[in-house]
């Protein structure tokens, strides 16, 4: 992103093509984004799995995880990623959101998790910026 674009999440932009830098359009499309979250991850503010991080400003998305009690700490994918990414309603993220913090626990969704992110981060699909 430009340093002149505004600090609200991507899919609240009217025309964010024009704050999205060509290096920047590169790093999105190849996640290259996501490798500097692998610092959070080693300093334990992260995990690798979980619900994505969001800006202050996402209320409605906050508003929804304090309803559903998503509490688990911020990861660098999750289910709701690979059910759709950038392309999902908020709504259907927190469901996926809670019901991996309700089986968070479980080797094998978390496997499928970490092997649907690998082929979605190849293919480049379900990003809409």
């Amino acid at each position: 992103m430009s340093v002149k674009a505004p600090i609200i999440p991507t899919a609240d932009f009217k025309d964010a093509e024009s704050y999205i830098t060509p290096w920047g359009s590169l790093m999105r499309m190849y996640s290259f984004d996501e490798l500097f979250n692998l610092i959070c991850i080693v300093k334990g503010d992260m995990k690798f799995i979980g619900p994505r991080p969001i800006m202050p400003c996402e209320y409605d998305l906050l508003n929804l995880r304090l309803k559903y009690r998503i509490r688990s700490k911020a990861g660098i994918t999750g289910l709701a990623q690979v059910n759709g990414r950038d392309v999902i309603s908020l709504t259907k993220k927190v469901v996926c959101e809670r019901y991996y913090e309700m089986r968070k626990k479980s080797l094998i969704l978390r496997i499928s998790i970490s092997l649907k992110t690998i082929y979605i981060v190849l293919k480049k699909s379900d990003i809409t910026h």
